[in-house]
Order: structure tokens, then C-alpha cells, then sequence
């Protein structure tokens, strides 16, 4: 008898764990259906360009295939990118909250445990100004954070350009500086720790000389 076992990076989701993924899914929708937000929902598949610009992960990569017009379509490896196809396609009135909730699939390199297929929700302010809409976010983090994390979550607010900044400053190579971006924005910590373990030596050597003659000038 032949055995039949799922492709690798694909798991099958039973019981307490099914239940809680769904609980969690319900509560998001409700949560945005109650802060009036408009649902929205695309296609599994799109053209390939639709990601053009899209950053995949370090070693990651889309199921591509061809449609009935010969054309390259994909299965989508995210949701923001499908709304923006959306709003240039059609003359929707602005500004908009949306809110969505669906799967998405990106093949990932074998033997590193990583999962091809995840379910994504989020929601996508379009059309408003000022810091209304930043504001309108960071309320729902911490109604979410209270009501289903514990408060247990830690939250990161971050600018590309200090990261940038820092790389220029530590005099990188070009591919140096391309490694640790990469890894930095992928949030593909293993590496990313690699290549800054022998900055956080040096950074260790200046504050222990810069000890010491603190200590010797007292």
C-alpha cells in the first residue's frame, strides 16, 4: 500500500489547536467588524506582478505556475499586495479601512522546519491623513494584546533609514552591508546574529578601553 503523507513544510491541524486558531480568527473579525472596517477578500491566485517589489525571505520562493493565457500567476505569498491590485483596478470610494483574513503560501527551504502555509490577517488604512490611521493601529495592538496575548506582547517601532545609517557607519563593504540588511529585514535572526557577532566584539573591546581610562583618569 502506498503511504500518503503530506508534502514537506504542510501539516494537518486537529483538536485544541484547530479550535484555537479558530477562536483567534473570529475574535480579529469581529474586533474590525465592530470598529467598522470593510471586509475584504481576494483570490488565492494572482499574477505574478502583482508582487513585483515584494521581498520574499531568505531562501523562500512563490508556487509559480502558467494560467490558460500563458502568463506567470502565482499563488499569493501575502495579502497587502492583492488590496493594492484591488484599489488600482477599481474607482472605490476613499478614504477606506479594510480588513482581511486569509491563507498564504511561500516554498521554503527543506530541513529548517519552516512552514509553506500560513494564515495572514491584518488590516489596511487607505486614504487618511496625518497620524490618524498610525494611532488607530496602536489601539488595536493593545486591545488584541490584552484580550488574547496576556500582555505579553513586545512591539518594535523601527526606521530603515537608522539601520542604514549604522551600516555606513560600521565602514561595510557593499555585500557586507547587503548580508546584513538582508538579514536584518527578513528577520532571519540565525544569520543575522552571525554577522554581527564580531561587531558586538569590537563594540565590547571600545566600552572595556573606555572603562579602563575612566578608571585610571579617577
Amino acid at each position: 500500500m502506498v503511504q500518503k503523507q503530506l508534502p514537506t513544510g504542510f501539516r494537518d491541524d486537529i483538536g485544541a489547536v484547530a479550535e484555537r486558531k479558530d477562536d483567534v480568527s473570529q475574535y480579529l473579525l469581529s474586533l474590525c467588524r465592530n470598529r467598522q472596517y470593510t471586509k475584504i477578500s481576494t483570490p488565492l491566485v494572482e499574477y505574478k506582478d502583482v508582487f513585483n517589489g515584494y521581498t520574499l525571505g531568505r531562501g523562500q520562493h512563490m508556487y509559480e505556475f502558467f494560467g490558460s493565457s500563458d502568463a506567470s500567476v502565482v499563488i499569493r505569498p501575502d495579502l497587502t499586495m492583492p488590496i493594492g491590485r484591488f484599489l488600482a483596478t477599481t474607482n472605490i470610494e476613499l478614504p477606506r479601512k479594510f480588513y482581511y483574513l486569509g491563507d498564504v503560501l511561500m516554498k521554503n527551504k527543506q530541513h529548517r522546519g519552516d512552514i509553506n502555509q500560513v494564515t495572514q490577517g491584518g488590516i489596511e488604512m487607505v486614504g487618511y491623513e496625518g497620524i490618524d490611521a498610525e494611532l488607530e493601529c496602536f489601539a488595536i495592538i493593545k486591545e488584541v494584546n490584552e484580550s488574547q496575548l496576556n500582555n505579553t506582547l513586545l512591539l518594535e517601532i523601527g526606521d530603515a533609514r537608522f539601520s542604514r545609517a549604522i551600516t555606513d557607519a560600521l565602514g561595510l563593504t557593499d555585500g557586507e552591508r547587503a548580508d546584513l540588511l538582508d538579514a536584518l529585514f527578513t528577520k532571519y535572526l540565525p544569520r543575522y546574529n552571525e554577522l554581527i557577532s564580531e561587531f558586538k566584539k569590537i563594540m565590547h573591546s571600545i566600552h572595556s578601553l573606555r572603562f579602563g581610562l575612566v578608571y585610571l583618569a579617577l
